[in-house]
């Protein structure tokens, strides 16, 4: 999911730039959604044992064999035999116009044929790379399809579920796979992802945090929402199941502190950008170094969550829960775990992001370089910067502290009373939903808040044809202001 993620929101950075066709895209999703509208008709969810279950109910249809045999004979049609046919054919035509085919005019030009015989083969390989990795990584769910369709509603007596697992885990690493096969292949993709991750540390900065911020929204809340309704039963068993328990937990956990490293970084930046401005070659100001060392400490940090999270058994069911008693003391393991999460999580970072943006809004607001009060054309606009910028501070650090003060008072609560706390499932729900809707509310607030990303939200919004320029500058003065005013500027457009 991390590979996927990453892989695909790069190439959808990289490649927006450039206006999308008004047809193709509607006509790919409506086509998709037209395709497979069979499933709103036959998913259903069935009781059974007291437990409910989210599966097919083909009975509607007719004979069940019949209906799967359908169903699965669409899936194989649609999403494997008819693209890898069509992607073979056009890619074998085009790689064949590619190797063989030579332009008028091109053979005089001796000194740049052997330049544009490697342009085609990296052009070639590449096709084929993209197609193999296609079929292949769909070729062992398309192979439990066809199992399905020749034994119909017996093929469970021949496919075992880890089986049917790791089959389908090649064919979703295809998603994983595909960008980076790009960003690798293509000459232009991968100078456009190089210029990315080559960007100053602010700019990068926010790619982090939105990244972190989406993998709360992707892992995280799915849990937590899950949780209500199970109560934390755990549907998955054996080997595979503990793992899954441990994986999950700890991703999570490892995903909301990303993101709240990514804010303490973000204002320690920013204070070396406004109040010292040339100090600009501080190690914890690269993104090779500080992006890396945000995701390890949050994966050091938390891997506590490895050792402690299991399934346990009770009542004939499996539950997802913490098991502190290898740790001594369980009062005691609890209480060190929950002050861990309060500390590193909440109340470091709300310090230091507090004290630094309480010291940069300060130079901001009473401090005047030399000469700036010579300047009384631009005065007024200088103050409204400043306000601007200050205002963003403020709010950036409110939104931080209030919407995780409910969750950390939960922590807090466990810490001081331990096992013997309880609480009402829907209320701890709610507690936590304000601390996961950060990641939800600060897009938007550095959207609406500075200059230069509203004014790229706007361009991305209205479809402009025209590309965005490579610094998205937003003038504020006539005037070619001090060093100090000049980190206002960027603070004010960033």
């Amino acid at each position: 999911m991390l590979v996927a993620f990453a892989g695909n929101g790069f190439l959808i950075y990289i490649v927006w730039k450039k206006p999308e066709p008004k047809l193709t895209v509607p006509f790919i999703w409506i086509g998709s959604l037209v395709s497979m509208s069979i499933f709103l008709v036959i998913q259903t969810v069935e009781d059974y044992n007291n437990s409910s279950y989210c599966m097919l109910f083909v009975y509607i249809l007719g004979d069940p064999d019949r209906a799967l045999r359908g169903i699965y004979l669409l899936l194989f049609v649609v999403n494997y035999f008819i693209p890898l046919a069509v992607i073979s054919c056009l890619y074998t035509i085009t790689a064949w116009n590619l190797w063989f085919h030579v332009a008028p005019g091109v053979n005089n030009l001796r000194g740049n044929r052997a330049q544009l015989e490697t342009s085609k083969r990296r052009v070639v390989r590449m096709l084929i790379i993209v197609t193999c990795a296609f079929a292949l990584c769909w070729l062992p769910p398309q192979v439990v399809h066809m199992m399905q369709i020749i034994h119909a509603s017996k093929a469970y007596l021949y496919i075992q579920p880890i089986v049917s697992f790791v089959c389908f885990w090649f064919g979703h690493a295809n998603s994983a796979v595909n960008p980076w096969l790009y960003i690798f292949l293509s000459t232009k993709i991968n100078t456009a992802f190089t210029r990315i991750v080559s960007r100053k540390s602010s700019r990068f900065m926010f790619v982090n945090m939105a990244i972190a911020d989406l993998l709360v929204t992707l892992i995280v809340m799915p849990w937590s929402i899950s949780t209500i309704y199970t109560h934390g039963l755990w549907m998955i068993p054996g080997v595979f199941g503990k793992v899954m328990c441990k994986g999950v937990v700890y991703t999570a956990y490892v995903t909301i502190t990303a993101s709240v490293l990514c804010l303490t970084f973000m204002a320690i930046d920013r204070y070396y950008a406004i109040v010292h401005p040339l100090r600009r070659h501080l190690w914890f100001r690269k993104p090779k170094l500080t992006v890396p060392f945000i995701w390890i400490a949050s994966l050091v940090s938390m891997s506590i969550f490895l050792v402690i999270q299991t399934v346990e058994d009770y009542n004939n069911s499996s539950f997802c829960t913490l098991s502190v008693y290898i740790l001594g003391d369980p009062d005691r393991a609890l209480r060190g775990i929950y002050l861990l999460l309060f500390v590193v999580n909440y109340f470091i970072p709300l310090v230091v992001i507090s004290c630094l943006y309480t010291i940069t809004a300060w130079n901001l607001w009473f401090h005047v370089a030399p000469g700036v009060n010579t300047l009384r054309g631009n005065r007024a606009q200088l103050e409204t910067s400043k306000r601007r910028v200050v205002r963003m501070l403020i709010i950036v650090t409110c939104a931080f502290a209030l919407c995780w003060l409910p969750p950390q008072v939960v922590h807090m609560m466990i810490v001081i009373r331990a096992s013997k706390f309880q609480l009402q499932p829907i209320v701890s729900f709610v507690c936590f939903w304000f601390g996961h809707a950060n990641s939800a509310v600060n897009p938007w607030l550095y959207i609406f808040l500075s200059t230069k990303i509203n004014t790229a939200f706007t361009r991305i919004v209205s479809r402009k044809s025209s590309r965005l320029s490579s610094s998205l500058t937003i003038k504020t003065s006539d005037v070619v202001l001090p060093p100090e005013d000049e980190a206002i500027q960027k603070e004010s457009t960033i």
